[in-house]
């Protein structure tokens, strides 16, 4: 039995021993090598997150990723006090769809506080009287609700948008539907005049905010700024684009459904 154990066999010293390249040095260090593995990676893995972390922050500072925090409009603070005694423009904002390049379109929202009490003293018309600029930098499309007459040119260069009679002891909402003329806008001033209505003081212009409606939902800016100003003046070249792109995608499944079909018959 001891000769057929030494040669054929292998005793039980050596059945106990493990096998490998590393077995003595795990017998050794108690299964510090796995400690050490672990301990290894995890720097590894910080260091990555730091360098990552730091080269997002300053692509973020040199490429202009990031929207600049945007004020919320500040409806009820503007113009007098709430609830005011006199009618006040609450709020003037300037919508653009995407970055302002011609063609794209824009809306102008006016809310109008009127206290004024239902009488025989109550004005026949508004009027909201914008910058003169507003004709050269857009075109008017549609407005909500409709105007009376067509805009027209005052002496002091405004233009006089009229509108039905305001509602008493409401808010009035007042949408000019827009489409852009130039890729840069100048600001637009508003004030407004009620016809029919005496001894009411003329209130001050009242800026409008600029709001784009790509950076409200995008204000991490994932889509990069160049692509975003350089699509909209783009509609004339991106259809035959899309056209092509369509006629590949077609051929491919057509091609597919042939070689499917040579397939089964064959």
């Amino acid at each position: 039995m001891s000769a057929q154990s030494a040669v054929g066999l292998p005793s039980r010293e050596t059945a106990a021993r493990p096998f490998g390249p590393f077995s003595g040095q795990r017998q050794q260090t108690g299964g510090g090598l796995a400690r050490r593995t672990i301990a290894s990676a995890a720097v590894v893995g910080c260091v990555v997150s730091i360098l990552a972390l730091a080269a997002l922050v300053i692509g973020a500072q040199r490429f202009g990723w990031f929207a600049r925090p945007v004020a919320a409009p500040q409806a009820l603070s503007e113009g007098s006090p709430w609830p005011s005694p006199v009618p006040v423009i609450r709020s003037a904002e300037l919508w653009f769809a995407t970055t302002p390049s011609p063609g794209v379109w824009a809306e102008l929202k006016v809310v109008l506080d009127n206290p004024l009490k239902p009488g025989s003293a109550n004005p026949t018309r508004s009027t909201l009287l914008v910058s003169g600029t507003l004709m050269e930098d857009f075109r008017i499309r549609s407005t909500e609700p409709k105007l009376l007459v067509q805009p027209r040119r005052r002496p002091d260069g405004r233009y006089a948008l009229v509108f039905p009679a305001p509602l008493p002891e409401s808010l009035n909402w007042y949408r000019v539907y827009l489409e852009a003329r130039r890729s840069a806008p100048r600001p637009l001033a508003l004030g407004f005049m009620l016809d029919g209505q005496r001894n009411l003081e003329e209130q001050p212009p009242v800026a409008a905010q600029v709001f784009f409606t790509d950076r409200q939902a995008d204000p991490f800016r994932v889509v990069p700024e160049p692509l975003v100003s350089w699509v909209p003046g783009q509609a004339g070249s991106a259809f035959p684009i899309l056209v092509l792109y369509a006629v590949a995608i077609g051929s491919i499944a057509a091609a597919g459904c042939v070689a499917a079909f040579w397939t089964v018959r064959r």
